[in-house]
């Protein structure tokens, strides 16, 4: 973890970026956190809030690097720290497949799978319980349709 941050800072001074590695309100223009609600985390959060400094994820970070550009943080939810990293209790039992989608937009809903605390089958089966389809065609999707036992969105 502690090299590929040290490869991101690469990264992002090539862009132009200048890097603190302690919150400092008058050099801090974006604070990356994994979280926003767990321990020291949610008291940096709170201030960098309240400061209204911009609070991104490491999603942000590697699509900036990705685009070699800032990326507009509202373009994706993943760009937003989560509460916790345990997931939301009421996604325990959810296990999501994906279909039609591709390269990063793909990626995002795996991680957005994963954040939210739920499952990501790369099989569509008897215990997947969702289906996210970019279209309502395709294999997995007539699958889904015939036995009716996942939700198709």
């Amino acid at each position: 973890a502690e090299a590929k941050a040290a490869d991101h800072a690469k990264s992002l001074r090539r862009l132009g970026a200048n890097i603190v590695t302690e919150y400092d309100k008058d050099a801090t223009t974006h604070v990356v956190l994994m979280t926003t609600g767990v321990g020291a985390e949610a008291d940096i959060y709170k201030r960098a809030k309240k400061e209204r400094k911009r609070v991104v994820s490491w999603d942000w970070i590697e699509a900036c690097i990705h685009k070699g550009e800032l990326v507009p943080i509202d373009d994706c939810v993943l760009y937003h720290p989560p509460l916790t990293l345990d997931g939301h209790p009421d996604m325990a039992d959810v296990r999501v497949c994906v279909t039609g989608y591709v390269g990063e937009r793909r990626q995002q809903l795996i991680n957005m799978c994963k954040s939210l605390g739920c499952e990501y089958m790369r099989v569509l089966d008897r215990k997947s319980t969702h289906l996210v389809c970019y279209e309502f065609e395709g294999a997995k999707w007539a699958k889904a349709t015939q036995t009716g036992l996942q939700r198709i969105v």
